[in-house]
């Protein structure tokens, strides 16, 4: 069994990639939120680094993983309701699902 772990960070991301995992790279400021149906979003953000960090992902489907420029860009009243940590409703979730993915 292989492991995600090495200090050689384009090895991890390839191997991230080639299991079907979402990659995002990030700058500084910016965020994703992982989102699932009737439960509080949770929001992560890059604070501090020096450069760009690449995040990998494996999650069920049931979860949405979306950068929050897109919310902000195409949805900023989505946007208000996550960032008040409010309880995804199931229209809400398909708004998102629907329309940014």
């Amino acid at each position: 069994m292989s492991s995600y772990f090495s200090d050689n960070k384009d090895e991890h991301a390839n191997r991230a990639k080639e299991n079907g995992n979402l990659v995002l790279t990030l700058s500084v400021g910016e965020g994703i939120y992982i989102i699932k149906k009737n439960e509080t979003p949770v929001y992560l953000f890059l604070s501090e680094n020096k450069g760009n960090a690449r995040l990998a992902f494996s999650a069920d489907r049931r979860y949405l993983i979306i950068r929050e420029e897109l919310i902000r860009k195409n949805h900023p009243s989505i946007l208000e309701k996550l960032m008040r940590r409010e309880i995804v409703t199931e229209d809400l979730y398909k708004t998102l699902k629907n329309k940014i993915i």
